[in-house]
């Protein structure tokens, strides 16, 4: 049933009108976020950017397996992450710590954030963020450096040892998020990554149980896997990257 309807969709109308009602999906959580936030609904808000990133990595699936990659779907999704993983994580850190700053220059840092996102994208777009294999992005993913920007508000919200993080130490999170961004070390591409197809249904069963037993664990977990990822992702492209090649 699963492959005729993959066949029925398949570059159709149907199939972009799906991956860009994803699209906007992702972008209405960034937008959710921002209410949430206004309203001090910290939880809710980082809750509406984590379902924006899983969102966000659904369109871009949906649009290789049902053929339906458009300039316009890329533009589109460019835009929507501009939002969700530019302005959302800047303004979050800005609103629950930044500002409460004495120095008022500091919240420089969201705006050099948001900058970084942007450029990032901007070069996505002109396909200068893909490693050749294509299983790996130049530099951090924008949902990526979200993860590691929301990460001080995860660990208040789990850990009840901890109730306050310095607006320093956000500031230094969105600057050194927003370097990682445009830089050129390798970074795997969860999009492209296919290793656990096959067990997928029990990947993301075992996902949702540690999701239902602490979900703010579960997350910090994530965020800190995907950290430790990095360092892979450089050591697997120096291993295989030809003898004699400069980096």
């Amino acid at each position: 049933m699963y492959i005729k309807l993959r066949e029925y969709l398949y570059d159709s109308a149907w199939a972009r009108f799906l991956t860009n009602g994803v699209t906007l999906m992702n972008l209405s959580c960034g937008i959710l976020s921002f209410y949430f936030a206004l309203h001090g609904a910290w939880e809710h808000a980082v809750l509406a950017v984590i379902i924006a990133s899983v969102l966000d990595n659904i369109d871009g699936r949906l649009a290789r397996s049902l053929g339906a990659g458009t300039g316009f779907g890329k533009d589109l999704d460019s835009l929507a992450d501009v939002i969700s993983f530019g302005c959302v994580p800047a303004f979050l850190l800005y609103e629950w710590s930044l500002r409460h700053a004495p120095h008022a220059f500091i919240g420089v840092a969201a705006l050099f954030y948001v900058i970084c996102a942007a450029l990032r994208l901007a070069r996505f777009n002109q396909g200068g963020s893909k490693n050749s294999s294509h299983l790996y992005f130049s530099g951090l993913s924008s949902p990526g450096a979200t993860g590691f920007c929301i990460f001080p508000m995860i660990l208040v919200f789990y850990s009840d040892g901890v109730s306050y993080v310095s607006p320093w130490v956000c500031a230094l999170v969105l600057t050194v998020s927003g370097i990682l961004m445009l830089a050129r070390f390798p970074s795997f591409s969860l999009k492209n990554l296919r290793p656990l197809v096959g067990r997928s249904v029990y990947v993301l069963a075992v996902a949702l149980l540690l999701a239902w037993m602490n979900f703010w664990l579960f997350m910090l977990m994530v965020i800190g896997l995907y950290a430790l990822s990095i360092p892979v992702s450089m050591i697997c492209v120096a291993w295989s990257r030809p003898k004699g090649e400069s980096s």
